[in-house]
């Protein structure tokens, strides 16, 4: 005969603990946040249309036909408008194959658009990446003013430079201008503890009224 079996001591699971098998409520959570990430942007730009629409709408205008002529503004129908052309290659005499018309009116639209939507893009990033640092950049307009300033100069100087570099160094400069301006508001905030909410906006009317002033 044997004695009785002593139990085996249970080990509590904490209440936070992953389950054993399967994905962790935080796996889940975090793919529902990358997937709002994208999803959000988009329904975003949905609602805007259809409120602007409704806004057209009571205008009483054809909203089909003025977002039509956004679509044409644009330039992004060059995409869709293809064929037979030839473009020259860059630094030479040569032509090549190419399957849209680079002198039509949708090209001339679609280099502004990239043209003005290409910097505010990058202004946006560069106030984006302040805000994952945890510093509120309010001076995204005044960088940009300062970097177009700096673009203006360059673009109007040094007419016999190479047309690529002569592009190029009208970029490094912009940047590093639009940098030096904000960096105004970190060395502040580095020495003095000045806020950079204060002295980005103080800032972007400081870039404003000097534009008024040299153009």
């Amino acid at each position: 005969m044997t004695g009785p079996e002593t139990p085996e001591p249970t080990v509590q699971q904490p209440a936070d603990a992953p389950p054993p098998e399967g994905e962790s409520a935080a796996d889940r959570l975090a793919q529902w946040h990358k997937a709002g990430g994208v999803v959000a942007p988009f329904v975003t730009a949905i609602l805007a249309f259809l409120v602007g629409g409704l806004v057209v709408l009571a205008t009483g205008s054809n909203p089909i036909e003025a977002y039509k002529g956004i679509w044409s503004g644009t330039g992004l129908e060059w995409f869709f408008q293809v064929g037979s052309y030839e473009v020259g290659l860059p630094f030479s005499d040569g032509e090549i194959w190419f399957p849209w018309d680079p002198a039509s009116r949708a090209a001339e639209n679609l280099q502004q658009t990239l043209i003005l939507t290409s910097t505010l893009i990058l202004t946006g990033l560069a106030v984006a990446f302040a805000f994952r640092c945890g510093l509120f950049n309010i001076g995204g307009q005044g960088q940009y003013f300062v970097g177009a300033y700096f673009a203006i100069w360059i673009g109007s100087s040094f007419a016999g430079m190479n047309s690529f570099l002569h592009i190029v160094l009208a970029i490094v400069v912009a940047a590093l201008a639009g940098a030096v301006w904000a960096g105004i508001a970190g060395i502040l905030k580095a020495t003095v503890g000045a806020h950079e909410v204060i002295t980005t906006i103080m800032l972007n009317w400081i870039a404003y009224f000097t534009g008024l002033y040299l153009f």
